[in-house]
């Protein structure tokens, strides 16, 4: 009870040390500093009572619950302790030799009736004062720490790290760092702080601060020389999206990758879109002028009328535009494959996606 109401009213216990074996010793050999020389707000009466609580000879300690409820209760009201000595006050009681018990005064026995019929409301009035002398030490208590109590905590949110410390600092608060992914426009800005600017906490505390990370980088993967899905597959696998497609005239087959718009191995923030060039295919053969014209000359050399030469060109003008109908269909197969290639690689993405967060 003694160390609780030490602590409650100076902030500290009445023995500290390295380990608890040097602790119990001091409790042993020595006598705890008086709490008012820590703590001038307490009363000699109350510093009286603790010094009592603490004696190191128990017969100097209170009796029973009775008398220290009794100290309490006129501590409590203004008046000086009964059982405990008050330093300059009229009645003091001195410890004994070491070995000797403490002298002691019967009472009448009217007084001991009383006290028997009294305990109860006594105990319970005790419970309520020890509450509130724990809340008054603890409020007591909060002017004795370091820095002599709560101050208001600058706001620091929105500034560069460094400056933030410095002004945390300045302020008597220490600071303490923790990162997260953020924007790139918040890489190393501070973004949250806890406790947040405004409030109050203890002058020396620490105030914890976010500072933001940038956006997290992936790289770019080689996506060239594969099929649009192969590709598709790939940059999402590296948490990248296919951008725009656009046309490259080749004869690779069409709908192979010959063209991306970053390069591979380049850093980028995750999500950025990669513009990809599609091949479009071979373009279909068509019939050179010699093979017309020979076709056109009859057998000896001798040319034939022109009746027959317009009806042997007539086939070939429509092989021309048949071919060229089935080189757009052919182009207009390998967009739609694509389309369905970017559908499939977006799916898989999401199922990707969907595990990796189970």
């Amino acid at each position: 009870m003694g160390v609780v109401l030490y602590e409650a009213v100076t902030g500290r216990l009445p023995f500290t040390a390295e380990n608890p074996i040097a602790v119990s010793m001091k409790h042993v050999n020595e006598v705890p500093r008086p709490p008012r020389e820590l703590n001038p707000d307490v009363s000699d009466g109350m510093n009286a009572v603790i010094l009592k609580l603490l004696a190191k000879d128990p017969a100097n300690r209170y009796a029973d619950a009775d008398e220290l409820a009794e100290d309490l209760l006129r501590v409590r009201r203004g008046a000086p302790p009964v059982v405990a000595a008050v330093p300059g006050g009229a009645k003091t009681v001195k410890a004994p030799p070491p070995g000797r018990p403490a002298p002691t005064t019967r009472q009448p026995a009217a007084v001991r009736s009383r006290r028997r019929r009294t305990r109860g409301p006594l105990i319970l009035g005790l419970l309520l004062l020890l509450l509130g002398l724990l809340g008054m030490g603890w409020a007591l208590a909060q002017g004795q720490g370091t820095g002599g109590g709560a101050v208001e905590v600058p706001s620091v949110e929105g500034l560069a790290r460094d400056e933030a410390v410095s002004r945390l600092q300045d302020a008597g608060f220490r600071a303490e760092i923790q990162t997260r992914q953020s924007g790139e426009e918040d890489s190393g800005v501070v973004v949250d702080q806890s406790p947040n600017g405004g409030g109050r906490a203890p002058e020396g505390s620490t105030v914890t601060l976010t500072v933001g990370a940038g956006a997290r980088t992936v790289s770019v993967p080689e996506v060239r020389d594969l099929g649009f899905a192969d590709a598709e597959a790939e940059l999402t696998n590296a948490g990248l999206v296919v951008g725009e497609t656009y046309d490259v005239p080749s004869d690779v087959a069409a709908g192979v990758v010959l063209e991306q718009g970053i390069a591979a191995g380049s850093e980028v923030e995750e999500g950025t879109a990669v513009n990809l060039g599609l091949s479009t295919g071979p373009a279909p053969t068509t019939p050179s002028p010699s093979d017309a014209s020979a076709s056109q000359q009859p057998d000896g050399g001798a040319s034939a009328d022109p009746a027959s030469a317009s009806a042997s060109a007539r086939p070939n003008a429509d092989a021309g535009e048949a071919q060229k109908d089935a080189q757009k269909e052919a182009r207009e197969a390998a967009r739609e494959a694509q389309k369905e290639a970017r559908e499939a690689a977006k799916d898989r993405a999401e199922e990707i996606r969907k595990e990796a967060e189970e």
